[in-house]
């Protein structure tokens, strides 16, 4: 019990950023006939230094209690929305079915929950996709319906159009307060970071190396976020209740060929796919604000044309809700591309695929002449380089909340 409240199995930090890795205690209270008594179950907890007694009415605490409880009841929630299609999708990315039917128990364990943390996070990457292209029409849609009031309209409409506007903003900040309250932007990123961590310590275990992933997986990262370091160690105390040892006789081959190569290629479509996602978002961004520039140099002289000669009338207003929509479209598109993080994304995904090609080319001949213990080394260092790469991608993302465009 003492070792597990401190943390670290009692051992001091190795380092500087090696933070003690604890838990939260059931004490099942026994004691000897006519002994000191005491309540039947009871659930403590150590936080700098000081132990303390969570609340447990009925014995069993309730997840809010205990971030890591209530963080892992979450996720828990999640699998009525996960498709066992879904399931085998992710784990078939990482392990093909009839790889997956070769490995140890409790490398299929590690399997299992790295594919459900990884379908999670597709669903919640696809509600914050959806909740971005809702949020990127607020802003065009209530610049159009005000200068369409504007323009003027028979007595029956021009209430309705009116309350576009207000109406407008007024559903986007309800919509950005529901994303955040149901954690729609929050637990892609949260669920992403716990899938990446699962998949280095299955790739570890394929490859032979005893290492435990929490040691080396987001330091920087503290407050709630502990909860994924949690988690990690959770699935991996449930993967060796079935055998001691995560590691067995090392199949370099297999991490060569499903890991190191398939990210290769991954960072490798990733660059260009998002470099030409950046380009085309920029010449379209570019378009609106080329109309809303003609628009706008081209509404003076329609003006004055118009008051001298009687003719073009209804043409200035015309240009003025062009140059307006199309200025409030390019605002919108501006601020969805930030949130998509293309440029960052791509330049931390073009050193990715310099690095994974480069293990990629080491390892071949070191497999080829049975070193295992030279790539074993390879295979460590480019997943702790793995791991450091998907915090700064969790600390990218964290940077920037969603919020309503225009609003």
């Amino acid at each position: 019990m003492e070792t597990e409240l401190s943390g670290r199995h009692g051992r001091q930090a190795d380092g500087l950023q090696d933070d003690p890795v604890g838990g939260t205690v059931c004490h099942f209270w026994t004691s000897p006939p006519g002994g000191q008594t005491g309540p039947p179950v009871r659930w403590l907890g150590q936080s700098d230094g000081v132990r303390h007694e969570l609340a447990a009415p009925g014995g069993l605490p309730r997840g809010g209690s205990i971030p890591l409880m209530r963080r892992l009841d979450e996720l828990n929630a999640v699998g009525a929305d996960v498709a066992p299609e879904a399931l085998a999708q992710s784990a078939g990315w990482l392990l093909p079915p009839d790889l997956a039917a070769t490995t140890t128990a409790p490398q299929q364990t590690l399997l299992r929950q790295f594919a459900f943390a990884d379908a999670a996070a597709q669903i919640y990457q696809a509600r914050r996709r959806q909740a971005l292209i809702s949020l990127s029409v607020v802003a065009p849609t209530a610049v159009a319906a005000l200068e369409v009031y504007k323009d003027g309209l028979g007595p029956q409409l021009w209430v309705g159009v009116l309350a576009i506007y207000p109406l407008g903003l007024l559903w986007g900040v309800v919509r950005v307060r529901g994303v955040r309250a149901r954690g729609d932007d929050t637990r892609q990123i949260d669920y992403r970071a716990l899938a990446e961590g699962l998949r280095i310590q299955l790739v570890w275990s394929l490859a032979g190396i005893d290492q435990d992933v929490t040691d080396e997986y987001l330091h920087t990262l503290r407050g709630e976020f502990q909860w994924v370091r949690g988690a990690i160690r959770a699935v991996v105390l449930a993967a060796r209740l079935q055998a001691p040892d995560l590691v067995a006789t090392p199949r370099l081959d297999v991490v060569q060929a499903r890991w190191v190569a398939d990210q290769r290629a991954y960072f490798q479509r990733s660059v260009v796919d998002k470099q030409r996602r950046a380009r085309r978002f920029d010449r379209v961004v570019g378009a609106f604000l080329a109309v809303s520039f003609v628009a706008s140099v081209a509404l003076g002289p329609t003006r004055v044309w118009a008051a001298v000669t009687s003719a073009g009338a209804g043409w200035d207003g015309s240009l003025e809700l062009f140059g307006a929509l199309a200025l409030a479209c390019a605002a919108a598109l501006a601020a969805v591309v930030e949130r998509l993080h293309l440029p960052e994304l791509a330049r931390q995904h073009d050193r990715m695929f310099l690095v994974f090609r480069r293990a990629e080319a080491w390892l071949e001949p070191m497999i080829a002449e049975a070193d295992p213990a030279s790539a074993q080394a390879v295979v460590a260092e480019l997943g702790r380089v793995a791991l450091h790469e998907n915090a700064a991608w969790v600390l990218l993302h964290r940077s920037r909340p969603m919020e309503a465009m225009g609003v």
